[in-house]
């Protein structure tokens, strides 16, 4: 997705404003401020899933540790379903 949204800032033109001078080949402000932002918030989003993958791969971690997951059958044990909030301990 990153990879895409470079791709859009390099183009030559804007869907969201469609403003671009073919005299100096150049967006408009506006438009480069919307391309700016836009970019910003998709790295935000990017940084997001990045720190959700490790937080599910360090809960998964656990989970086999303490023998409470199995990767055979993709299932949760019955004890691990009786678990309190004072036993499981994630750092967030």
């Amino acid at each position: 997705m990153c990879r895409a949204i470079n791709r859009l800032l390099r183009t030559k033109f804007s869907l969201e404003t469609g403003k671009f001078s073919l005299e100096t080949g150049k967006f408009s402000l506006e438009t480069r401020k919307f391309l700016l932002e836009t970019r910003k918030f998709l790295l935000e989003t990017r940084k997001f899933l990045l720190e959700t993958r490790k937080f599910l791969l360090e809960t998964r971690k656990f989970l086999l540790e303490t023998g409470k997951f199995s990767l055979e059958t993709g299932k949760f044990s019955l004890e691990t379903r009786n678990l309190s909030l004072e036993t499981t301990k994630f750092k967030l």
